[in-house]
């Protein structure tokens, strides 16, 4: 068994954030986002021979940390055809590989077994996991499937499409031998993919478990619940948090994080290393502090993301944002409300007094 991690995308979809590093180094809840689909894949570490990542054209070095038994080579092209012709020719082309796209989050972290418990029992020359759409705004692609057989009839990578089926989409695993992936690389993936469907030979296994993929900024507001749930607070040793904060539900403080005096904080809730809250704040549910992210004294914020060293200063009222690296919002700012979320670029920094409208990025 071997493995392939597809990480060779940019991420158009979610500019402005992806402004300045491609997709799948994009931090989330303090790791890149190709540590989720990484994390799968280690999953059934016991069984590969050999595993791959494919790094974005241009990014051929991670920005974290890669496990010693996972090789990583630069994408040559671009779309998911070149990721996988990429990861082909370093593979030693075993008979059968699983595929991780970096993009998705999934829990319990057990979609990449769930796929190769079915394909294991199958016929099928490839298997597709499937989750139901029930959120997000965009999808790896729409599968029609035969009901009672879990046989794959079409696969769809158009989104209009996909918007009014509202079924079941590709949730970002599947598994095949070397010779189907070589039909995907080499015919296009989604005409791959309907090619061998028109012949028998796809099959699909539903997940049962949460999903969610990361298509575009407002994604990112969903992604708490999943990455980090609602059990007890996580406080590192060497966070500072002062006596007088309240800290309730799931809540990971990491190392050097600051919690001011009076600071409220529900989680779901995620503070980065180094990431400071100020005093007599409230913070979460839903809210994500990257590395070195501040949110200032009297800020009230819930549903929104901070990526690295963004800020959020006080006082001010904020729902449904987010705010690039090194972005920042100025005291007695305004954000949130139904449409959309507020999306401020990276290095972008407001004047005063400023109203975000939902849908709306500012840059």
């Amino acid at each position: 068994m071997e493995a392939i991690v597809l990480a060779g995308g940019v991420g158009k979809r979610l500019l402005p954030l992806t402004q300045w590093r491609p997709k799948p180094y994009l931090p989330l809840a303090g790791k890149p986002l190709y540590m989720y689909a990484v994390e799968q894949i280690a999953m059934v570490r016991g069984l590969l021979d050999r595993a791959v990542m494919v790094a974005p054209p241009g990014h051929p070095t991670p920005p974290g940390p890669v496990p010693g038994w996972l090789a990583v080579v630069e994408q040559r092209g671009e779309g998911v055809e070149a990721g996988l012709s990429t990861a082909l020719e370093r593979l030693s082309g075993g008979e059968e590989i699983v595929v991780s796209f970096v993009g998705y989050l999934a829990r319990p972290n057990t979609l990449v077994r769930h796929v190769l418990d079915y394909y294991s029992v199958t016929r099928y020359k490839l298997v597709l996991a499937l989750a139901p759409v029930t959120r997000g705004g965009e999808s790896f692609g729409f599968v029609d499937v035969d009901p009672s057989t879990g046989r794959v009839l079409g696969f769809s990578g158009d989104r209009e499409e996909w918007m009014a089926g509202r079924g079941r989409v590709f949730a970002g695993v599947l598994a095949g031998d070397t010779e189907a992936l070589e039909v995907l690389a080499g015919e296009g993936f989604v005409e791959g993919i309907n090619s061998l469907a028109r012949r028998g030979l796809v099959g699909s296994v539903v997940w049962p478990g949460e999903w969610l993929e990361i298509g575009y900024p407002c994604d990112l507001l969903e992604a708490p619940g999943l990455v980090i749930g609602a059990g007890a607070a996580v406080i590192s040793s060497g966070a500072r948090v002062a006596r007088t904060s309240v800290i309730q539900g799931g809540v990971v403080v990491e190392e050097d994080a600051e919690v001011g005096e009076g600071a409220v904080i529900l989680g779901p809730v995620y503070i980065g290393r180094g990431a400071v809250v100020g005093r007599n704040s409230v913070v979460g549910p839903g809210v994500v502090m990257e590395e070195d992210a501040v949110v200032g004294d009297l800020v009230s914020i819930e549903g929104a993301v901070l990526l690295e060293r963004a800020e959020a200063l006080g006082p001010a009222r904020l729902r449904s944002v987010i705010v690039g690296d090194d972005g920042a919002i100025p005291p007695l700012s305004v954000a949130g409300g139904r449409g959309g979320c507020s999306v401020v670029a990276p290095k972008a920094r407001l004047g005063p007094r400023a109203t975000l409208e939902p849908g709306e990025t500012y840059s």
